[in-house]
C-alpha cells in the first residue's frame, strides 16, 4: 500500500508539471512540445513555440566554460559572457559561432605628420583615437601601430600611408610587421627616387598565423632625418580570415 501511494504521488507530480508548463508529450517517440498545443512537427524531438519569449541557454564566463568537466557531448551550446558570443562543442573543442562578417579592426587618419629618423623604424602613428571599426572580442589597441590579437587564427594585415612632401633623391623605405622584436614580414619595401619635393606613398598586405594574445607592431622606415613629413592618410587594418 505504501509503495502504491509513492507511485501515485510521483504520477500526480509529473502530470502537474506537464500541464502547468504546457508540455505536450505527443506519443511514445519522446517528442516534447512547449506551447505547441497538439501541433508538433513530425521531425521534432523538442519543439518550443512562442510569440513573446525566447530560449535562454546556459550563460557563463570563458573561465567557467573552460572549467566544465569533460567529456562534453559534441553539439553542446552555451553563451560565453566574456566574449558575448555563442559557443558550440565540436570535435571535442569549444568553437565560437561567429557573425557572418569577418572580425576586423580598422584605424585611419586623413592628416597629421609622419616623423622620421635615419636608420630607425618607428611605430605607425595611428592608434586608439583613429578607430573606424573594432571587434573588441578579437583586438585590443595597445598604442600607435600596436595591436594585441586576442584569439589564435589566421589574419590578414593591411597598412599604408601617403605623404605630400617627400624630398627628391633616392631613399630606402620599408613598412614592416613585427612581433616580440622579431620581423614577421614586410608589407612593403624598396627604394624611391623622386625628381623633387613631391607626393609619395606605399601600402601592402601580409597573412600571418597568430596565437592568442600575440602583440603585433606595424613599423615604418624612411631614409630621411629632418622635419616631420606631412601625411595625407595613414591606415592600418587587421581581419581574421
Amino acid at each position: 500500500m505504501i509503495e502504491f501511494k509513492k507511485c501515485l504521488t510521483k504520477l500526480v507530480f509529473i502530470l502537474a508539471l506537464v500541464f502547468s508548463y504546457g508540455i505536450n508529450i505527443s506519443n511514445l517517440k519522446a517528442q516534447v512540445g512547449i506551447n505547441t498545443g497538439n501541433a508538433i512537427d513530425a521531425g521534432s524531438a523538442l519543439q518550443i513555440d512562442s510569440v513573446d519569449g525566447a530560449l535562454v541557454p546556459p550563460r557563463m564566463s570563458n573561465a567557467e566554460m573552460m572549467a566544465i568537466a569533460t567529456p562534453i557531448e559534441n553539439g553542446t551550446i552555451l553563451f560565453n559572457t566574456t566574449f558575448s558570443s555563442y559557443y558550440i562543442r565540436s570535435n571535442n573543442t569549444w568553437q565560437v559561432l561567429t557573425n557572418p562578417s569577418l572580425p576586423a579592426i580598422v584605424l585611419n587618419k586623413d592628416s597629421g605628420s609622419l616623423p622620421t629618423s635615419a636608420g630607425i623604424s618607428l611605430p605607425l602613428p595611428v592608434g586608439g583615437t583613429n578607430v573606424l571599426t573594432n571587434n573588441a572580442n578579437y583586438f585590443t589597441i595597445l598604442g600607435n601601430g600596436t595591436i594585441r590579437i586576442l584569439r589564435s587564427g589566421t589574419y590578414i594585415i593591411n597598412a599604408g600611408f601617403s605623404i605630400s612632401n617627400l624630398p627628391g633623391t633616392a631613399r630606402n623605405y620599408s613598412l614592416d610587421v613585427v612581433s616580440g622584436g622579431n620581423l614577421l614580414g614586410h608589407l612593403s619595401k624598396g627604394n624611391v627616387d623622386l625628381p623633387g619635393n613631391n607626393y609619395w606613398g606605399t601600402s601592402g598586405s601580409l597573412i600571418i598565423n597568430a596565437v592568442a594574445n600575440q602583440e603585433i607592431e606595424i613599423k615604418y622606415f624612411i631614409d630621411y632625418n629632418s622635419t616631420n613629413l606631412v601625411a595625407r592618410y595613414i591606415n592600418l587594418g587587421i581581419s581574421k580570415i
